[in-house]
């Protein structure tokens, strides 16, 4: 408080000051002492309209100057002679005329001025403060003013769990909830709370009710889920029944993370407690449950399913089952077993590689080109074609036509040069030939277009030991 009237006193003077540095300058203009004084008297009320004069002690200041100004201003100027005597002349009586239209105009003028630097202060004053506050105070006070606005009660929630106010969070979560029902955030930020305050069950329905609103990435919800609850039934659980899809990719995200047995239990659990899906997601957690005892060749296992388990029909699990028999069978005992569905096999290009793949194992190569036909007449995509290429090109390696092998991966080199299967395949038959030059261009190119490729890498390698 001393420092604002000593303010007030040092603007008055400096008002004064000013004015008789440069009072023969602001005697030209018409109506400004009447305009400073109509606005050092009306700024004041002006700014306690407006709420400005509570936050910013630097109005006062200002209307202190204007008056100081104004006075000095207003005082008639004196034409002394050379005795000392003062006479009065026609320009004293003029100054205390009352020019109206521009004492009018400097007055609104001056107004608004100081108005807008009265409004940028308490601008700044307010953004000081709530840089100053707390977060939860500034939300508080925002929550106060508006207490309808969900995102705002979402925010103290956020705040005060952030400060370990797990109670308080809740309930301004639930306050979230109440007001927009379909706000995911505000059921993820109950969660949180619920979860730390003990009650994990129903921390599950909140997720469920997050990931039903649709409203925010269920990745993201998911690996939030994933890193609280360590059993993959709890996860399972968190996802809404009509949402198969995230159900299966938890359990994928077991496989990438090389947890073979807790995937396939996964697997199995979603195969034996949704029997609302459809068919097609029962088949593929089927299918995926025989992979992934594939790739571990659990043989026991595998044995048992393939007891309990007719011929498919799906054709999209039966390369998963003939890869099973194979696998627990050997191939020649498949190869009699699956005799009897000789019809079906032949009508599916899958099953007719497992076939010619099984002879090949058995070196046996004299039905291969009755099966290559078979496979080119049910192929019409690019994939397919690329893979026909390809195991007509690895069925001439064993059977060791070299040569033809090597004009197989030729052409299919030449046609695509961006791929890097061909150019290795090529590569190899050029060295098994004994095509010097064709192989140090082969491995030349593989070194400029695929730098990255390991197998591209051990190629350039032994071209080198090679040369040397």
């Amino acid at each position: 408080q001393v420092v604002i009237d000593y303010g007030l006193i040092y603007a008055f003077i400096l008002g004064a000051l000013l004015l008789g540095l440069f009072r023969h300058v602001l005697s030209r203009l018409k109506g400004l002492p009447q305009a400073l004084t109509i606005s050092a008297t009306l700024f004041p009320y002006l700014a306690d309209i407006f709420d400005f004069s509570n936050e910013i002690p630097a109005i006062f200041m200002l209307n202190s100057f204007m008056l100081g100004v104004a006075i000095v201003q207003l005082y008639p100027n004196r034409r002394v002679r050379a005795r000392g005597k003062r006479r009065k002349t026609s320009e004293d009586i003029r100054q205390f005329r009352f020019p109206f239209l521009p004492t009018v105009g400097m007055t609104l003028g001056l107004n608004l001025l100081f108005l807008s630097v009265a409004y940028g202060e308490s601008t700044w004053e307010k953004d000081h403060l709530l840089s100053v506050t707390p977060a939860f105070e500034q939300i508080r006070r925002s929550i106060t003013e508006n207490p309808y606005d969900a995102h705002r009660h979402y925010q103290l929630a956020r705040a005060e769990r952030q400060a370990g106010e797990f109670s308080t969070a809740l309930q301004a979560a639930n306050r979230a909830v109440m007001l927009w029902p379909n706000y995911a955030a505000a059921h993820i930020e109950a969660a949180r709370s619920l979860y730390q305050l003990g009650y994990k069950e129903q921390a599950k329905s909140e997720y469920k009710e997050a990931l039903h609103t649709r409203a925010i990435s269920h990745h993201q919800i998911i690996s939030e889920v994933n890193a609280l609850y360590p059993r993959f039934q709890d996860r399972v659980d968190t996802i809404p029944h009509d949402m198969f899809p995230l159900k299966g990719h938890v359990c994928e995200r077991l496989v990438r993370a090389r947890k073979r047995q807790e995937a396939i239990a996964c697997f199995q659990h979603l195969q034996e407690n949704e029997l609302t899906a459809s068919s097609d997601f029962l088949f593929g957690w089927k299918r995926r449950v025989w992979e992934l005892l594939i790739v571990d060749k659990n043989i026991d296992e595998l044995h048992r399913r393939l007891e309990r388990s007719r011929f498919p029909s799906q054709r999209t699990f039966l390369k998963t089952y003939l890869s099973a028999l194979s696998l627990v069978h050997g191939c020649e005992k498949a190869l009699i077993m699956v005799q009897p569905k000789k019809n079906f096999i032949e009508r599916h290009a899958d099953a007719l590689y497992w076939k010619m793949n099984c002879q090949h194992q058995l070196g046996r190569f004299d039905d291969t080109p009755r099966l290559f036909d078979l496979i080119r007449r049910q192929t019409f995509s690019s994939d397919d074609k690329k893979r026909l290429t390809v195991e007509r090109a690895k069925a001439f390696e064993l059977m060791g036509d070299h040569l033809a092998a090597y004009r197989i991966w030729k052409k299919s080199s030449e046609s695509n040069r961006t791929d890097s299967l061909p150019w290795l395949g090529r590569a190899r038959m050029a060295l098994k030939l004994g095509l010097a030059q064709d192989y140090r261009r082969i491995a030349q190119h593989l070194k400029n277009v695929f730098p990255k490729n390991p197998h591209a890498q051990r190629l350039t390698q032994r071209l080198e030991q090679v040369s040397q």
